[in-house]
Parts: structure tokens; C-alpha cells; sequence
């Protein structure tokens, strides 16, 4: 008669209210019972016992056991432990191996070894046959199956072998030289763990796609079993995707352009906090903001295309949470099998494709050194290095060897790529009488202290009271001359000019380094398509007050602006019929603006005015009156100045 295991699953589950029990026989029929009194909690401090215990009396009436089990037990599991029945056991009494092994079930020669397992043995494959009883035609894993240095990988009819970088097939044992890696939407490559990527990470990957299927680049994870935070890199539906997550939803960036086949691919993603950036090749960056830029109207966290309209797309990562947590390795070209993907990731597949650099948070990660395991990566095939396109700014590509390469760079630049301008302000000092040096797009710009013109400064101009300035020119005076206090301020100067716009004069807030900083509160006067516009904002929004008439005709014109409180004027040539009135919003009283006091222009207008101005002021500027100060001159009133020069 041959043996017959029957296998339990017993469960008790313990609830607030009762206790019930659930038995399970051969995962088919299941018995469920409950106890009739309110749960009171399961205090089991003595020993287990299996198949008997050492005095039958001590049993509780209930269970009504007299004598122990008669059988063999082959595994017991224990609040998910497998239990090993030998070795674990404190006391043996009265207890004979049972040979499960008797009855010869493994088949094909298979060697048959007893075991802690549901049958109570484990059947040890001969080459070729695979199979809980070696009943299939394949092969298992084994010690050394994959090499020292391999991992071995079960299969339905066989094994894989997980191996080194440059090594593949059967027991890792094809070795060949791989200059770029070349990945087949199974194969990955698998790295230590990224460090220090928690509140700021930045990819730097150059990638060549063979095909535009869907397929990892990249990706990172907080564990294997797709659950918590991420960073991907993917191609899907022909773009490139950035996605990022720290716990609270993904975050997606999607390339402008459909990537081309067979065709070198530079991309740098990054995130800061919440801020995600894409950039492919020269495409301008996609980025993703925080919540909190986007006012009520945009709330679902789209993409914003610099300097372009708003294109709306779902893009950023919900919620407030802004760390990144990676612990698994970082895998290029796919992932490994085993490991679960996060379900909103969507794809499973790796790249077809080569990778060529990949670097993060400005270290190179070595793919071809420092890869811990790999899985069929072979070589890229790629001989001619230039096809990368590696030299910048316009730099020439000279092929040495497979790898080497050599960058003829235009006569700005200057590095192994040509990534880097030259600065002639610091090899050649062109400016002269201290005048500060700045990089521009055709070279190099001077600019020209108080009292100093030329294109490196080097002539000498007296000023006086008629000024002009020109590029990113402007006069500063000290914030004395316009004390802030509730009596009345006024502003006052002439000008002489037939262009549409330009800033006049402007205070905001001082800078904790000094200059100006981009805070709410500032008085302003400039030119709006040829009308002078007078604003102010003391915290509560602004007050914005425009001449009735244009002032941009070539004669000279007295602006007056003056504030007493939230209440403002603007005046044009001392004419009452001129005058227009304004008012601040909010209930604050006080312009809390330190800075000096800047005529003509600021440095970096654009920023400093926060984009209320593009242009600083183009003519004559004179009688320059702060309250009753005046008319002012330079060099002698000022505190400094550049690029000023006298006005006839």
C-alpha cells in the first residue's frame, strides 16, 4: 500500500470580538470555527509539540486527545518559518527517520534526499532533466552552474545564467570585449546603489535607441517589490521619458521631439526638491514646478516649455513629499526579471539599444568596471567614436582609434569636448580703470566706470548734469536723497527721448549683499510704449498710474512723481491738466524699499524689476531732483555708475 501524505493548512486568526480558527486539507477543503466567549488573547508560553505530547492528562477536556499522531510529518511552517524538524527540535522521544525516499519517486536517474518540504524529499537532478520529481526534460540550478562569479536563475525548462560584465552563455563561460554595452529588451546591467541622490539628483546619459519600442534606459528603486520611490528613465511611444517619485505620486517629463533610430541621444534630467528638468540633445528643457507656482487656475501640475506658451500636460509629482529614496542597484538598459516595476511605470521591457555614458550627480559611473552583474549585454559594435558627436560648440571630431577621439575647437573655446568658453576677461584683462569684464555672445564687454568711455575704457569724459547711458548702463545715488518717512516724496527729472520704453528710476528692497533684491516693495518710473508710467507697491499690490500723453517725440519733458501714503501723482511738464492720480492696494502706508536710488537703469534690469522692465532708459536725462536735493551731478553726487556718458 503506498503511503499518502495529507497536507494541512491550519490558520487561526485572532479577532477583537472572538477567536476563530480556520483548517485547510490539501488546499481544497476548509473547516472554520469560532469560540462562543469575547476574545481574552492567546497566551502560548510553553513548548510545541508535534505528533504527541508527554502527558496526555494535561490536555484540556476539550480537545479529548488520549494518544499521538501514528506517521510521518515532512514540514511544519510556523508563522512563515520552515521549520527543520530535525535540528530544531529541544527534546526527540520515541521518533524514527521516515524515508520518504522509498518508493524511488524521483525519476531519470535523479538522486532522491530527504527534506523539510511537503513531500518530505527533494529530488537532485542529473544534466538535461528538471522538475520537482526530474520528470522534465531541462536543467536546474547547481553549485557553480553559472561560474564564480555568476547567478543562477531558474527557468520553467532550464536555468539562465546571470554573469559579469563581458561574460555570457552557458556557465558564464563566452568571454568577449565590450567597448559600449548593447542591450536586447531582456538584458540589463546592474550597478552599486546611487548615493546621495535624496533631495537633488542629476542624470547625465548618452544612449543610441536601435529601435523605438518601449523600454527602460534607466532606473532606480526603493525596493524590489515595486512599492515606494523611484527614478526612471524610459522611451515610450518614441519619446523619452523622465519620471520620478517620493511617495506621494509619479512625476512626468516626456522629450518635445520622437527620438530617430540609430541615432546618438544626449539627455540630462534632474531633480531639486520638487523641480523635475528634462533636456534631449538641444531641445529646451521641460521642467516640472512645484504646487506652489501654480496658481489655482493650473492646480494639476503640468509641464512648463521655457519660452514657450504653456502646453498642459499631466507632469508633476502630487503632494508635498521631496525626498528620494534609492536602495536598490541602479539598472541600465532594463531591469532585472525577478524584481517587481511599479504599477504607474507601465513598462516591463528594456532598451534595444547601446548605452555610452551615464553619470550621476557629476561621478561617471564606470559600465564597464564597475557593473556587479549583468545579463546577455554584449558589445555595441560602434568603431567610429565620432558618430556621438562628443565635441561641442561647434567643435570638429577627429577619430584616433574606437575610443579615441580628439575635439578641434572654434577659437572661444577650449576642453576634451570643447564645453568650455574661454575667458578672455581673465587670460587678456581687456578692461582697463577697473571697469568690470563680462562674457557676452560676440566676446567680451567693458563696463565703463563714472568718468571712463571707450571700448576698454581707456578714454576719460567729463559728465555734468546732462547723462545718457547706454548697454546695461546706469547712475546710483545714495538712498539718503529719499528718506523714507509719511511725508511726502517726490521724484523729479527731465528726459529726452524717441524710444517706446526704458526704466528711468527705480528703488526695491536692498539685498543682504547690497544692490537690489526681487521683494515686493518698489516705486518706479519708466517708459510703456511711449507713455510714463508711475508704480509703487507697499506690500498690498501695486499702484500703477500712466501719463495721458506720450513722451517719446525728441523734446525734452519734466516727469514729477510724488506719493503720500497708499496716494501717488504723476505730473508732465509742471501742467495741471497733466496730472493723474493712483492708489495702492491693501491698507499699508509705508514703501519699505532700502536700496539706492538708481536713475537711467538697474543691473539686470530684467531680474531686478522682476520683468516689469526689459530695457534700461535710451537719451538725456537731467535736472535729477530727490525731494528738494538737486539738480544732482555726477560723478560728484553719485555713489558709482557705468556706462554713462554726456548728453549735448
Amino acid at each position: 500500500m503506498n503511503d499518502v501524505y495529507l497536507d494541512f493548512d491550519i490558520l487561526l486568526r485572532l479577532k477583537p470580538e472572538a477567536t476563530d480558527g480556520t483548517l485547510t486539507v490539501n488546499e481544497k477543503q476548509k473547516y472554520i470555527g469560532e469560540t462562543p466567549v469575547r476574545f481574552q488573547g492567546l497566551d502560548l508560553t510553553q513548548d510545541m509539540y508535534l505528533g504527541g505530547v508527554p502527558d496526555y492528562s494535561k490536555i484540556p477536556q476539550p480537545a479529548r486527545y488520549t494518544t499521538g499522531f501514528v506517521g510521518a510529518i515532512s514540514q511544519v511552517e510556523r508563522n512563515g518559518d520552515n521549520l527543520n524538524l530535525g535540528a530544531d527540535a529541544v527534546t526527540l522521544e520515541g521518533i524514527e527517520m521516515y524515508d520518504a525516499c522509498q518508493n524511488r519517486p524521483c525519476m531519470n536517474g535523479a538522486r532522491c534526499t530527504p527534506a523539510n518540504s511537503g513531500d518530505g524529499f527533494r529530488c537532485v537532478c542529473p544534466q538535461g532533466f528538471t522538475g520537482e520529481r526530474c520528470d522534465q526534460q531541462g536543467q536546474r540550478c547547481y553549485p557553480g552552474a553559472c561560474g564564480p562569479a555568476g547567478r543562477c536563475r531558474n527557468l520553467p525548462n532550464g536555468f539562465t545564467c546571470i554573469c559579469p560584465m563581458e561574460s555570457s552563455g552557458p556557465g558564464c563561460l563566452t568571454v568577449g570585449r565590450i567597448n559600449i554595452p548593447r542591450f536586447n529588451k531582456t538584458s540589463f546591467a546592474a550597478y552599486a546603489a546611487v548615493q546621495g541622490a535624496k533631495f537633488e539628483m542629476k542624470i547625465e546619459l548618452e544612449f543610441k535607441p536601435h529601435s523605438l519600442e518601449n523600454g527602460i534606459v534607466l532606473y532606480s528603486a526603493q525596493s524590489n517589490d515595486g512599492i515606494g520611490d523611484y527614478v526612471s528613465l524610459a522611451l515610450r511611444n518614441g519619446y523619452l521619458e523622465f519620471r520620478y517619485n517620493t511617495g506621494s505620486g509619479p512625476a512626468v517629463l516626456s522629450s518635445r521631439r520622437r527620438l530617430t533610430v540609430n541615432e546618438w541621444v544626449k539627455v540630462v534630467a534632474s531633480k531639486q526638491g520638487q523641480e523635475g528638468t528634462l533636456v534631449v540633445n538641444d531641445e529646451e528643457p521641460v521642467k516640472v514646478w512645484p504646487w506652489s507656482y501654480y496658481n489655482n487656475r493650473y492646480r494639476n501640475y503640468y509641464n512648463y516649455h521655457l519660452l514657450r506658451r504653456y502646453r498642459y500636460r499631466r507632469a508633476a509629482s502630487p503632494g508635498t513629499t521631496i525626498g528620494l529614496d534609492l536602495r536598490t542597484m541602479l539598472y541600465i538598459g532594463g531591469t532585472d526579471s525577478d524584481n517587481k516595476l511599479p504599477q504607474n511605470l507601465g513598462i516591463t521591457d528594456g532598451l534595444v539599444g547601446c548605452v555610452a555614458e551615464v553619470t550621476i550627480n557629476s561621478k561617471q559611473v564606470d559600465l564597464i568596471g564597475s557593473a556587479v552583474e549583468t545579463y546577455n549585454v554584449q558589445d555595441c559594435g560602434e568603431r567610429n567614436i565620432c558618430n556621438r558627436r562628443p565635441c561641442l560648440n561647434g567643435g570638429t571630431c577627429e577619430r584616433l582609434s574606437s575610443l579615441e577621439y580628439r575635439c578641434v575647437c572654434p577659437t572661444k573655446f577650449t576642453g576634451k569636448n570643447c564645453e568650455t568658453q574661454i575667458n578672455v576677461c581673465i587670460t587678456k584683462q581687456p578692461c582697463q580703470n577697473n571697469a568690470p569684464c563680462s562674457i557676452t555672445a560676440d566676446g567680451y564687454r567693458c563696463d565703463c566706470p563714472l568718468g571712463y568711455i571707450g571700448v576698454h575704457c581707456e578714454g576719460t569724459t567729463p559728465l555734468g548734469e546732462k547723462i545718457t547711458v547706454t548697454g546695461d548702463g546706469f547712475l546710483e545715488f545714495d538712498k539718503s536723497f529719499l528718506t523714507q518717512t509719511e511725508n511726502k516724496q517726490i521724484v523729479k527729472v527731465t528726459i529726452r527721448t524717441t524710444e517706446p520704453n526704458g526704466l528711468i528710476f527705480y528703488q526695491g528692497q536692498a539685498s543682504p549683499a547690497g544692490g537690489i533684491s526681487r521683494s515686493k516693495d518698489y516705486v518706479s518710473v519708466g517708459l510703456k510704449d511711449g507713455f510714463i508710467e508711475y508704480s509703487y507697491d507697499l506690500g498690498s499690490g501695486p499702484a500703477v498710474i500712466r501719463s495721458l500723453q506720450k513722451v517719446n517725440d525728441g523734446y525734452g519733458h519734466t516727469i514729477e512723481v510724488t506719493r503720500l501714503g497708499r496716494q501717488g501723482t504723476l505730473k508732465i511738464d509742471d501742467k495741471q491738466e497733466t496730472v493723474v492720480e493712483g492708489t495702492s492696494q491693501g491698507i499699508l502706508q509705508m514703501l519699505n524699499a532700502g536700496s539706492n536710488l538708481y536713475i537711467g537703469g538697474v543691473p539686470s534690469v530684467e531680474t531686478m524689476t522682476s520683468n516689469r522692465y526689459k530695457e534700461t532708459f535710451s537719451g538725456c536725462i537731467y535736472d535729477i531732483y530727490f525731494m528738494d536735493k538737486g539738480p544732482l551731478r555726477a560723478p560728484e553726487d553719485a555713489v558709482r555708475g557705468f556706462n554713462v556718458r554726456p548728453c549735448s
